[in-house]
């Protein structure tokens, strides 16, 4: 049942909502999480991997939702030549995030967590103090809140409530669609990385296998060509071109930022984390390790503002700190080679894939690959260096 006030409001129950309720909550914090969609973990707007690593340090994982793993990574030409890479320092899974997103949720509410769904969060703000005007069961409700987390994805308003721009221009905007594709024979062990300018301009397709036969497909094009081609229509072209003997069985489409974190993540009563505060990663799109790692820090930052009666944005400025000083700079150099990445040519993957194709997966290093690509701008390969140091 909605009560009339909560110490803490969260909009958004994707990854980075649910795991600051977790974070956040205990016998003496009340938590409400409002999500617009009908359930958790519906609908699926991206290809649910991420990295191993990411949920052992931010977020627990339901055995019964990992579809498969994969150590091997598979670069594709524009000519159909292609690198192979085997890594298990950058072993990941691919969720079913459905299941991991409702294993989240069960797990916050055993913690005392309220969540509501089909719950529309129309403000979050009033003459300075947190508000939550939110339509619920066919009802407008006011809830008043000490603190309020904004995690409602990219197109994100709430954040606009506490003075904070989260504007994203055409340039640092790609537009995706996606496919699950049953009846598709694709290593279990491996995702894809298809590039060529006449396939993804400005982007790449992915291919991430969900085990038994099934795979999400998907294409993401940078803003700047969403114009002259609609994704969903070049992801049929490549669909029937290279699986044509495949059937879809669900399909989502989205807007992803592809652009550096905002500067500025919270205010007086007020955080902002996961897409909404653009915490993806700017060369590959991924955004369920920042999602967990964001909500893990900012769930942490509410709960100790909470029992200190300070929700002041010093006060929460400890989270703001601790994500720039983290995942936030390694974001910033990730933005900087995305730059970089849109200025190649499909001849320049030609070539790196006929350099590295004989090479045995397990010698090909993803710094290598990068520093090759980028050798023209040296001032980039300090950032190449950081970012992918030991992988």
């Amino acid at each position: 049942m909605l009560k009339d006030s909560y110490d803490i409001a969260i909009v958004g129950g994707g990854p980075a909502g649910l795991n600051a309720a977790i974070n956040c909550a205990d016998d003496n914090i009340s938590v409400a999480l409002f999500e617009k969609d009908r359930e958790i973990g519906v609908p699926v707007r991206c290809a649910e991997g991420t990295s191993e690593e990411a949920l052992e340090k931010y977020a627990f994982v339901d055995q019964d939702a990992i579809c498969s793993t994969f150590n091997r990574f598979k670069f594709v030409a524009p000519d159909k030549k292609f690198v192979e890479m085997e890594s298990n320092s950058m072993r990941g899974f691919v969720l079913d995030r459905k299941k991991f997103e409702r294993s989240m949720a069960r797990k916050a509410a055993e913690k005392g967590v309220q969540i509501f769904t089909r719950a529309h969060v129309r403000r979050a703000q009033d003459k300075g103090k947190p508000v939550v005007k939110v339509n619920y069961a066919g009802q407008d409700h006011t809830v008043q809140a000490g603190l309020v987390i904004a995690a409602d994805g990219i197109e994100s308003r709430i954040a606009r409530d506490f003075g904070i721009d989260t504007t994203l221009s055409m340039r640092d905007t790609d537009a995706c669609y996606q496919m699950t594709l049953t009846n598709i024979d694709v290593p279990e062990d491996t995702v894809q990385f298809w590039f060529s300018e006449q396939i993804a301009p400005g982007g790449y397709v992915w291919i991430f296998p969900k085990g038994s036969k099934t795979a999400n497909v998907g294409l993401g094009i940078n803003g700047l060509y969403s114009e002259e081609k609609l994704a969903v229509d070049m992801l049929e072209e490549f669909v029937k071109e290279n699986f044509p003997e495949t059937t879809m069985v669900n399909s989502a489409a989205g807007g992803v930022a592809a652009a550096s974190s905002l500067k500025q993540l919270v205010n007086d009563n007020f955080i902002v984390i996961g897409d909404a505060a653009h915490m993806t990663n700017a060369l590959t799109g991924g955004g369920i390790a920042s999602a967990l790692a964001a909500g893990k820090m900012a769930g942490e930052q509410a709960r100790e503002a909470i029992l200190a009666g300070d929700t002041s944005q010093s006060m929460l400025k400890g989270f703001e700190k601790e994500w720039h000083r983290t995942i936030g700079k390694d974001y910033r150099r990730m933005y900087r080679l995305k730059e970089a990445m849109l200025k190649i040519n499909d001849q320049d993957f030609n070539k790196l894939a006929e350099k590295f194709e004989n090479t045995p997966p397990e010698e090909v290093k993803i710094s290598k690959l990068m520093t090759t690509m980028l050798k023209r701008k040296p001032s980039l390969i300090i950032d190449v260096t950081k970012v992918f140091a030991g992988l």
